[in-house]
């Protein structure tokens, strides 16, 4: 699990106000009342569970999100995506022991110890769990937002994006990993894509310092491809396509290693798994 964050940071979802311990149990808030429980030490202003979760492949993914080791290993390898993003060095150089820094969107991941892992979903290694569309957070109280793999999820990300402006303070860094060529996959939901000008555009309020390839061409090309087989092979079947797909990712993931050459390539951007953004609150 990572940072626990200081009450004093923390608002009511509902009306805005300052909440306050109860006790080591409950928080509340001071104008409407609204209480707020720790379970397994996690706070809880909302959490879906697995009941909203439809998507056989994506109730495979959770199941396996449970062993946050074995689920990271089966993504850097088997997955049709090689990742790079370069979270470590990043994190590494823009935290510190007195950075606020919140993974919005963290899953079962915790990419560190100095980071408060918000979510909507309660895995294990989640902090806070809550709404991202209405994140129960101070203003201007944040140092440091990560969001990877997060806002095509949301019906509008540019709420969440608004909501990551809202809690930053002045000069705060919001590290963004939003997809491009991918197919549908389900988290519970999924929405939308954005090239890296519709990436800027989303974040248009910032000082857009960096926007590069977070996942290269052949990542793009690769992932439609394995679908484009399962759909093929399956011959409309759905529960033969899971299969399948399963199967022709086995076999063919170690052709993404490729963009360790092509996504040094400017015209990869064309058609490119996914980008990153880096950007300060101006």
């Amino acid at each position: 699990m990572g940072k626990s964050i200081g009450v004093e940071l923390l608002i009511c979802p509902f009306c805005k106000s300052k909440v306050q311990a109860e006790n080591s149990q409950k928080i509340s808030c001071i104008s409407c009342h609204s209480e707020f429980y720790y379970e397994n030490n996690i706070l809880l202003f909302k959490k879906f569970n697995n009941e909203v979760i439809t998507d056989e492949l994506d109730r495979l993914k959770t199941l396996f999100k449970k062993w946050n080791n074995l689920y990271d290993f089966l993504i850097k390898v088997l997955s049709p995506v090689f990742i790079q993003m370069n979270l470590k060095k990043f994190i590494k150089d823009h935290t510190n022991d007195e950075t606020i820094a919140i993974n919005l969107g963290s899953g079962n991941s915790n990419l560190s110890e100095k980071i408060t892992n918000v979510d909507i979903f309660p895995y294990e290694n989640v902090n806070v769990c809550c709404d991202v569309n209405n994140i129960p957070i101070a203003e201007a109280s944040v140092d440091l937002v990560i969001n990877t793999a997060v806002l095509e999820h949301v019906t509008s990300p540019e709420n969440v994006v608004d909501e990551i402006y809202r809690i930053l303070k002045t000069g705060g860094i919001v590290y963004t990993y939003f997809p491009f060529i991918q197919p549908y996959h389900a988290s519970p939901y999924d929405y939308s894509r954005r090239t890296i000008e519709g990436l800027k555009i989303l974040h248009k309020r910032f000082d857009i310092k960096e926007v590069r390839i977070g996942a290269g061409p052949t990542s793009g090309f690769l992932w439609v491809l394995q679908e484009w087989l399962a759909i093929l092979l399956s011959f409309g079947i759905k529960r033969i396509h899971h299969y399948v797909y399963l199967l022709v990712m086995v076999v063919t993931f170690p052709l993404k290693y490729l963009d360790l050459i092509l996504s040094r390539f400017s015209t990869s951007n064309n058609i490119s798994s996914a980008f990153i953004l880096i950007a300060r609150k101006k």
